[in-house]
């Protein structure tokens, strides 16, 4: 079983703008399920990033330019606007199944719940 620093998710950090990458770093360094390996203001620094340490997250402001021929980037997730999920398995019934339990009417069901209510059951 993974313990400590194996555990975590390594971060790498991309944006062109200082504080952008200070809220990131902040955030996420507070967090123990992250690790930041490195921070880049422009891209041709993000090579070396992710040659000294491989990442399981890359946050990337996408306007930054990266070096055409960086082969270590080979996609983006874009699934906000494609709908296509890096992970392959998010389905449309998964997608509503999320969009139900999250719903207002199932948040406050559960608050009944915990609460000993006897409202009908939403959903």
């Amino acid at each position: 079983m993974k313990t400590g620093a194996e555990s975590k998710l390594k971060v790498a950090i991309l944006d062109d703008h200082q504080s952008t990458l200070d809220g990131y770093s902040l955030r996420l360094g507070q967090s123990p399920q992250f690790e930041i390996v490195g921070v880049a203001v422009f891209g041709a620094e993000l090579e070396p990033v992710l040659a000294a340490s491989p990442v399981n997250v890359l946050l990337l402001d996408v306007h930054v330019p990266t070096s055409p021929d960086n082969a270590r980037i080979t996609s983006f997730d874009t699934s906000c606007f494609s709908g296509r999920y890096v992970t392959g398995d998010v389905t449309a019934d998964f997608l509503a199944r999320l969009e139900r339990d999250r719903s207002d009417g199932m948040r406050a069901q559960r608050l009944l719940d915990l609460q000993g209510g006897r409202a009908a059951r939403v959903g």
